[in-house]
């Protein structure tokens, strides 16, 4: 019972945090300018107005997902096994944008509960975002087994297979 409350509760979280994730556009840093060629004294320019930068709420919604990311560091430091802490830190990856962090996370998950079904949906969204449409259809295909009547799922089996299979990009 107690596995099924857990296994019930991270499907919950991760799926928030996906549709989530869906809504807001990812948080990245500020982009900088390349700096001066070589032999020129003019100092390099600093970064660019973005909307992380310019915009208050960007900029402390972001602030609050990096002190996420330290609590999470040391959570997993103390409790390495924890499966519901690994999926948290994947989730607060893939919010701030960092979707390659955020899929060796969710990999360890795996590793953690290899029937995880949050953690394969965390993996096969990161794959289909970096283009590994092998590697997400995959995941989408063993949910499936798992999941025989999740809703939605077949339609992502259908974008990850009808996706360009040159286009694969690299993290």
């Amino acid at each position: 019972m107690r596995y099924f409350l857990v296994t019930a509760l991270a499907v919950m979280g991760a799926l928030g945090v996906f549709l989530a994730a869906r809504h807001y556009a990812p948080i990245t840093p500020p982009q900088v300018q390349a700096a001066p060629g070589p032999g020129t004294t003019e100092p390099a320019p600093g970064p660019t107005g973005d909307a992380a930068s310019t915009n208050p709420e960007v900029a402390a919604r972001r602030e609050f997902l990096l002190k996420r990311v330290d609590e999470l560091h040391k959570a997993i430091a103390e409790r390495p096994r924890d499966l519901l802490v690994h999926l948290d830190m994947g989730a607060v990856q893939l919010l701030l944008g960092r979707v390659a962090e955020a899929r060796t996370t969710f990999r360890h998950a795996l590793e953690l509960e290899p029937t995880c079904v949050a953690a394969l949906y965390g993996v096969a969204e990161c794959s289909r975002t970096l283009g590994d449409y092998p590697e997400a259809l995959k995941c989408y295909l063993e949910i499936r087994k798992l999941r025989p009547d999740d809703p939605g799922l077949d339609q992502r089996i259908q974008s990850v297979q009808s996706a360009p299979q040159g286009a694969r990009k690299q993290p």
